[in-house]
C-alpha cells in the first residue's frame, strides 16, 4: 500500500500542477507577473517523504507551462500567471489557484493535503542552475 502523501500528489498536486489535458492543444500566453519562478522544477518532496518517482514543471517565462516526467517529455498543457505567492494555471478555460507558495533560493514549497492533514510539498530548481 502506498504511503498517504501519494493521495496528495494524485488528488491534490498532479491535477493542480499538471492540469491533464491535450497534448499540442493551443494556449494563449499571459506573461507572469513575477519572474521568481520561471524555470524547471523537480518534485523533491512531500513532507519528510522523498518522491521516488520523476516529476518535473516548467513554467516558461511567456507564460506557458509545462510538465512531464524528464526534461525530454515536457508537454505544454496550459497557461499560468505567478504573483507572488499565488500561482493560477489555466487549461481550457479552468482556473486553478495553488497559494501560499514561497521561494527561497533553489526550493519552492507549497501547502497541500494529505488524506484530510496539511503536508508541505516541496520542489527544487534544477534549471536554470
Amino acid at each position: 500500500m502506498p504511503p498517504a502523501w501519494y493521495k496528495s500528489v494524485i488528488i491534490y498536486l498532479l491535477p493542480a500542477m499538471a492540469l491533464a489535458g491535450c497534448a499540442g492543444h493551443p494556449v494563449s500566453s499571459v506573461p507572469p507577473t513575477d519572474s521568481t519562478i520561471v524555470g524547471t522544477w523537480k518534485f523533491i518532496k512531500a513532507g519528510e517523504q522523498s518522491i521516488p518517482f520523476p516529476f518535473l514543471i516548467e513554467f516558461r517565462s511567456d507564460g506557458q507551462c509545462n510538465s512531464g516526467p524528464t526534461p525530454f517529455a515536457l508537454v505544454q498543457r496550459s497557461t499560468y500567471t505567478f504573483d507572488g505567492n499565488k500561482i493560477v494555471i489555466t487549461y481550457e478555460g479552468k482556473a486553478v489557484v495553488i497559494a501560499n507558495i514561497t521561494i527561497k533560493n533553489k526550493t519552492m514549497t507549497f501547502p497541500g493535503d494529505n488524506g484530510g492533514e496539511p503536508i508541505i510539498l516541496t520542489y527544487e530548481r534544477i534549471w536554470p542552475p
